[in-house]
């Protein structure tokens, strides 16, 4: 899968149709769900053909045709059972939108009561990803939050501190952070780059933080080059880079 093809492809989609998910679309998800599962000590679940926590009803009329979606959850007991949701999570996204579906992350317009039937004692559940076909183009109301979204968009300098010119692998992986989505588009996760590491940091003032600082390491992750480097979980922990950078600096 081209990561950064679907970074750059991938923007929130709303409102959906009824065409089904193809069975090697499903299929592909769920391995990856497992493998995710397996690596994070999750408890992911794919669920397909029924949307009713996405109704008109549940959803404040943002949703419309969601008919499937993957609940985020894991035990309660693990500090950073949310930001790994986060970055495990954002990277199921991607996979879909290589596979040519739509997704949307999403935290507060649905039913959390009927989408936790499917989560079992023990377990955090906050956010599901929803996900389907679409019609070609925006929807009228998809493209009014889109072009309000875009009003926001910060720049990596507005997201990286440094005490020194950064080398073009940071720079990268920050060119990714800044398209990486977040709850109400806050863009709140920092980075900081200095004696030639770098950590990440979110305030964690709000319920959906710790996902956001997932999301976001992984962005970068994918940015500073697949299998080049991996994060430690936990806020403000540090991303180790696995082979020699290249040294050449500026933006």
């Amino acid at each position: 899968m081209d990561y950064l093809a679907a970074i750059d492809k991938r923007v929130s989609r709303r409102h959906f149709t009824k065409d089904p998910v193809l069975p090697m679309q499903i299929t592909a998800l769920q391995h990856a769900i497992d493998e995710s599962n397996g690596s994070g000590g999750l408890d992911m679940k794919m669920i397909v053909g029924r949307g009713e926590p996405f109704s008109a009803k549940n959803s404040f009329g943002m949703f419309s045709g969601v008919q499937n979606y993957i609940i985020l959850a894991g035990p309660e007991n693990d500090k950073n059972c949310e930001e790994k949701l986060g970055y495990f999570g954002e990277s199921i996204v991607l996979l879909a939108v290589s596979l040519g579906l739509a997704t949307c992350w999403v935290g507060k317009t649905y039913n959390r009561e009927l989408a936790a039937e499917n989560v079992e004692p023990g377990e955090i559940m906050k956010c599901c990803i929803a996900f389907g076909n679409v019609k070609p183009g925006l929807s009228p109301k998809e493209l009014a939050v889109s072009r309000g979204l875009k009003r926001n968009i910060r720049e990596v300098k507005d997201r990286l501190y440094v005490e020194e010119t950064p080398p073009n692998w940071v720079v990268a992986g920050m060119r990714s952070v800044v398209k990486a989505p977040s709850a109400r588009n806050r863009q709140s996760t920092m980075f900081i780059y200095a004696s030639d590491r770098v950590s990440a940091k979110i305030d964690m003032k709000n319920e959906t933080d710790p996902y956001d600082l997932g999301i976001a390491k992984l962005h970068f992750e994918i940015g500073a080059g697949i299998g080049k480097g991996s994060w430690d979980f936990g806020n403000g922990a540090t991303y180790e880079r696995h082979e020699t950078a290249d040294q050449h600096k500026g933006y």
